[in-house]
């Protein structure tokens, strides 16, 4: 990322339950980022005039006797059938049971390398449907595709893993699965809902904005470099094509295969754009502490005004910076 050398000091307010140190910067950055009764009137009645009561003595109970019974008379005359007209009633679909379980849906966790787990979900009833992905504190949209399907790569939090989906139309599953080299990785991430243009950037062991050891949304690397003891990778969650749409941005590093040692260096960047400028903007940071908790911080932050519009707001201890030891 290119970036100009004039740092401008900006105000903003953060809230978070940490101080929080920013700088505005000048430049330009990848712009891939960034819902009985009806009651009748009580009348009052006046005190019930005395109409005195009649008296009723000597009562007997009394019956019929009947000493025959009754003649009963039969017609000789013959007993016709009559069609009656067919019911204009249409009787109810028997349920298909065929039908109904092949609009199963199906969600399915596979722990992948680096932490990840590989989420795919079939939901051959619902295609082209806006959905949210729950797990641990984490969330963000998608859609499904043309016939139902969609397949997600995600971070995990927990070793535990659930993952719960949710339809805009109110449906939903649930899974979960077992990460078990999830405590090898520190993991990071920031979360948004809208186009508000936040990136998380790490600049691993020393290194400067554009080199090999910067990664962010423009050099995101992938899962091998955790794998091979590299360094760490960049996963952007979220449908940008969705309104309102939330995102992740998360960041992984393999602390116990890396092949260096010192400090990884993190920052969360807000771009000022003619959408934002001037408004409050809200997010949450996600972190794994030493206990291997999430730890999630709630963050406000007011932009600048539109003439600032291209530059950034860089948002320093908002997120931990990581600690290696080379092993």
């Amino acid at each position: 990322m290119l970036r100009k050398q004039e740092i401008l000091t900006a105000a903003g307010t953060l809230g978070c339950a940490i101080g929080i140190g920013f700088v505005m910067q000048n430049g330009q950055a990848a712009h891939d980022w960034y819902a009985a009764t009806a009651e009748v009137p009580v009348q009052t009645v006046g005190a019930m005039q005395d109409v005195g009561l009649l008296p009723v003595q000597d009562i007997k109970l009394t019956s019929l006797e009947m000493s025959h019974s009754p003649a009963l008379s039969f017609s000789d005359e013959p007993v016709h059938t009559v069609s009656a007209p067919a019911s204009s009633l249409v009787a109810p679909d028997p349920v298909d049971q065929e039908s109904k379980q092949s609009c199963a849906i199906s969600l399915k966790a596979t722990p992948d390398t680096a932490g990840i787990v590989t989420l795919s979900l079939s939901a051959p009833c619902l295609p082209n449907m806006r959905l949210s992905v729950y797990h641990d504190a984490l969330s963000f949209s998608q859609v499904t595709d043309a016939s139902g399907d969609m397949t997600a790569t995600v971070p995990a939090f927990a070793k535990n893993a659930a993952f719960e989906v949710k339809f805009a139309n109110g449906e939903s599953a649930t899974t979960e699965t077992v990460v078990s080299t999830l405590d090898q990785y520190d993991r990071v991430a920031v979360q948004w809902v809208g186009q508000i243009g936040l990136q998380i950037h790490a600049r691993e062991f020393g290194a400067d904005y554009g080199t090999d050891g910067h990664v962010w949304s423009g050099a995101a690397r992938d899962m091998t470099a955790a794998a091979t003891g590299q360094g760490g990778f960049m996963t952007t969650l979220g449908d940008p094509t969705l309104p309102l749409a939330k995102f992740a941005q998360i960041y992984t590093f393999p602390k116990a295969a890396s092949l260096s040692s010192g400090w990884v260096n993190l920052t969360v960047e807000a771009e000022v754009t003619n959408a934002t400028c001037g408004r409050e903007i809200n997010a949450q940071t996600l972190q794994i502490g030493q206990s291997g908790n999430v730890i999630v911080r709630d963050v406000a932050l007011n932009l600048p005004d539109c003439s600032a519009s291209g530059d950034f707001l860089v948002l320093n201890n908002l997120l931990k910076d990581l600690r290696v030891a080379r092993n």
